[in-house]
């Protein structure tokens, strides 16, 4: 026990002694969770592969999945919340289901994609669902890649339409009658009404793209679209630009554009087919690849006016995916790349990932997909800040960081184990951020006698009750707060040795 607990208990009942029989779950390990008995069977296997050095302040947010282009399309996905040494803070276990980026919105709630029920999830600080965000005008498939809390209350989103058109008009080999995924941008509110709704297929050209227009390839997999479609757009992030207006990240179309929010007139576009800029390297800027950014994700406006983004690059080659950031002279049309942070070795990832800029200046980027490397934190100077690892094929379309602090609306979930003479008591508690120990009680007909106080030492604690500690029927225990306060208690868990006993 830490000194302050041991002090606050003294005269109030025996020491509690931690189990040496029950593994503690070092966070360096292979698996920072790999002996833990109150989370799922499948639970995520984190493993940190650079421990936490100066890293920002905040949890790690991540939704976990495995993708098909992994060779087996499992859905389980989990919601993360999680401390630096891996261990879990939040989990949420969404069976059958495809969850995509959890986040902290600007006004302290949570968000995130629900791929069973199409639509965007809000949460408080408690974890409850409070709101659902969809597509307004008639539009009933949301699309996964992005939602922006906007300071008037409202979410910017993008919906998927299928619209076919003939392609054969349009190029040689097209067919008369091709599925085209559209995307619309729009401003809604949680009641479906539209603000703003700008669909891409008025402004931009389908041959514009990237990606084949003479065979429909791509399955969006979510919402009412299921069939193969031309994904020609393929747009997966939205940004207020300083202005007002609106940056649309295309991957589809390795182009970033500016529009206009009064009346949906592109103002720019940044690479691709259509760019409008002239690409330069700024001075000592240590890259041998090309400056122009391919197939990326994550644009996003810093305060000092330049950009980053995750460039997957996925072609042309060398296939060598990396966080960038360009200073745009919007006067003159110039976009100078004046930083790029590779991993070491380099890897690649073919689709998903992010880059966020930290209040400290340090750069978290998620890897996306990606069987080797799922985020890793880097310093201002380039060096590697934290890194982390889910293993066995699992991903998170976007990682991040962010300050939290959770109040789960459930009590803390306890276990009672014997074993050789010895009572091991395991307790967690889902989702608290705020818990340093716990007051743990016992008794013949009610857990009414105070046996002593325990430090949290992780997600989950374990103490070995022994002797007459170890003799009572029932158990419960109580979180302290970092003020010495009691929190919420959990239920009475019954001694299995003594319920055994007539």
């Amino acid at each position: 026990m830490t000194k302050d607990l041991i002090e606050e208990n003294a005269g109030t009942g025996p020491t509690l002694h931690p189990s040496a029989s029950i593994p503690t779950g070092d966070p360096q390990s292979a698996s920072a969770t790999g002996n833990y008995v109150t989370l799922p069977a499948d639970f995520p296997a984190i493993t940190v592969t650079a421990p936490a050095n100066d890293t920002a302040p905040g949890l790690l947010f991540a939704a976990t999945f495995i993708p098909t282009a992994f060779g087996k399309g499992e859905r389980t996905s989990y919601l993360l919340i999680l401390e630096d040494t891996g261990q879990p803070v939040y989990y949420q276990r969404l069976p059958n289901d495809l969850a995509l980026d959890f986040k902290v919105l600007s006004d302290g709630t949570l968000s995130y994609f629900d791929s069973t029920r199409n639509l965007w999830v809000i949460m408080d600080d408690s974890y409850r669902e409070m709101a659902t965000v969809r597509p307004g005008n008639g539009l009933n498939a949301a699309d996964p890649h992005e939602l922006q809390l906007l300071e008037n209350g409202h979410y910017l989103i993008m919906a998927d339409q299928l619209v076919t058109i003939d392609m054969s008009k349009r190029v040689p080999g097209g067919l008369t009658q091709t599925p085209v995924l559209q995307q619309i941008v729009q401003e809604v509110d949680v009641a479906g009404m539209v603000y703003f709704n700008w669909p891409i297929l008025k402004y931009v050209p389908l041959t514009d793209t990237n990606q084949s227009l003479t065979e429909p390839t791509i399955s969006p997999g979510q919402g009412s679209i299921k069939v193969p479609v031309v994904g020609y757009s393929h747009c997966n992030a939205i940004e207020v630009d300083t202005d007002g207006n609106l940056l649309l990240c295309c991957r589809g179309l390795d182009s970033i554009i500016k529009i206009n929010r009064a009346n949906g007139a592109i103002m720019w576009r940044l690479g691709g087919k259509a760019n409008n800029f002239r690409f330069a390297l700024g001075p000592g800027v240590p890259i041998t690849e090309p400056v122009h950014f391919y197939y990326q994700h994550d644009i996003r406006r810093l305060p000092n006016g330049n950009i980053t983004l995750f460039d997957n690059h996925s072609n042309p080659g060398p296939q060598h995916s990396r966080a960038l950031e360009y200073e745009l002279d919007e006067q003159n049309l110039t976009a100078t790349l004046v930083r790029a942070l590779h991993h070491s070795p380099d890897t690649y990832s073919r689709a998903l990932g992010n880059v966020q800029t930290l209040p400290n200046g340090n750069r978290m980027v998620g890897w996306g997909l990606n069987a080797e490397h799922t985020l890793t934190e880097y310093h201002p100077d380039g060096r590697t800040a934290f890194e982390m690892h889910f293993g066995n094929r699992l991903i998170s379309y976007r990682a991040l960081r962010f300050p939290w602090h959770g109040h789960p609306a459930w009590p803390p979930a306890m276990v009672l184990q014997p074993a050789n003479n010895v009572l091991n008591l395991i307790v967690s508690w889902n989702g608290a951020t705020d818990v340093v120990g716990y007051r743990i009680f016992g008794g013949a007909s009610s857990p009414d006698t105070l046996l002593g106080t325990e430090a949290r030492t992780g997600f989950e604690t374990r103490v070995a009750l022994q002797g007459a500690q170890a003799s009572y029927r029932y158990y419960q225990v109580v979180p302290v707060d970092l003020q010495g306060q009691p929190m919420q208690a959990s239920d009475w868990a019954e001694n299995p040795v003594a319920a055994s006993c007539p």
